[in-house]
């Protein structure tokens, strides 16, 4: 049998630009009157609002491996995540968010062909920033914390022929509007 630890730390920074968007009014309108006419785009193209996400990371994970084929891990990781906003007109923003990350899975053979497995996962995705459309318009979203747990087999009856079944749950908030026109 095998025993190993892995100690992790990591960082990045990435920076982005959001699309150039423009904004017009076209007031009162009807799918039935046909399109109204719209001014012309302007020549010069409109700035780019900005954002900058800081990621930082250290973590601890165990495997266990028998020689019979059975498996075993556990992880656990500490994120730290910056996010800052530099929309084109208005302040900046800047969100900080901490998690506690996690891992485990199981690998059992039940015989020579068949085996068994799970695994359940904690993981964390940039939301990014709130659309120009929102009424709470490029303010720094918390990042989404997701889930994701899954059980299958997997089942060797040639050599050359092996079937995979798995189902699995992930689970994260979707993000839209709210009532009052706050992206969440």
């Amino acid at each position: 049998h095998r025993n190993e630890l892995t100690v992790l730390a990591r960082a990045r920074r990435s920076d982005y630009r959001s699309p150039r968007t423009a904004t017009i009014a076209i007031g009162p309108a009807s799918v039935w009157d046909g399109a109204p006419s719209l001014p012309a785009p302007e020549d010069e193209p409109a700035p780019q609002s900005r954002a900058r996400v800081e990621q930082r990371e250290a973590g601890l994970g165990w495997q266990f491996r028998h020689r019979t084929g059975f498996a075993a891990n556990v992880g656990l990781r500490r994120v730290g995540i910056d996010e800052t906003a530099f929309p084109t007109n208005g302040p900046s923003g800047t969100r900080r968010s901490r998690a506690w990350l996690h891992n485990a899975s199981l690998v059992v053979p039940l015989s020579q062909r068949l085996t068994a497995f799970a695994a359940t996962t904690r993981g964390i995705e940039e939301a990014g920033i709130a659309p120009e459309n929102a009424r709470n318009r490029f303010e720094v979203l918390p990042p989404i914390l997701a889930r994701q747990s899954e059980l299958g087999a997997k089942w060797q009856p040639t050599p050359s022929l092996t079937l995979l079944g798995t189902v699995f749950q992930i689970r994260k908030p979707d993000p839209g509007f709210d009532a009052n026109g706050v992206y969440r």
